[in-house]
């Protein structure tokens, strides 16, 4: 069990330190280029995933947030046996990705993003919303067997 709280601070870490670095990179300018087709973008989304309830913010500070991240434990901690190690491996994606978004959105009101591919309308997006996605996938995949 320990391998994954293990898993939940280094996505954390991760996560922060990376939205900080970014925030530096980007200080004088919100765009920069890497490849062809993937770029640093600096946005403060104030909603939650792909800007769902923009400028609610108490809203998306309040218990509810706490809440489920709560839940996402609670049910962490019931599928603790070694049969489940893919369920808790997604899991523990998704609750370190959503304690980083959260963690940034306290202390800034926000969610800092700066990670864009220009493929169709993607948004942008951050490394906590990568391992939320990659959880949902992974979640996705083990309840389908």
């Amino acid at each position: 069990m320990i391998i994954y709280l293990l898993i939940i601070c280094f996505i954390i870490f991760i996560d922060l330190t990376s939205k900080k670095y970014a925030t530096e990179l980007l200080k004088d300018t919100s765009f920069k280029r890497i490849t062809k087709n993937f770029y640093f973008s600096l946005v403060y989304n104030k909603g939650a995933f792909f800007g769902f309830l923009k400028n609610k913010q108490l809203l998306l500070k309040s218990a509810i947030t706490l809440l489920i991240i709560f839940l996402i434990v609670i049910l962490t901690y019931e599928f603790h046996n070694d049969q489940d190690s893919w369920l808790l491996l997604s899991l523990s994606f998704i609750i370190g990705g959503a304690i980083g978004n959260y963690i940034d959105r306290i202390q800034n009101g926000y969610v800092t993003d700066f990670l864009y591919i220009k493929y169709r309308s993607l948004p942008v997006f951050n490394v906590a919303d990568v391992f939320i996605f990659m959880g949902a996938i992974l979640l996705l995949l083990f309840s389908t067997n």
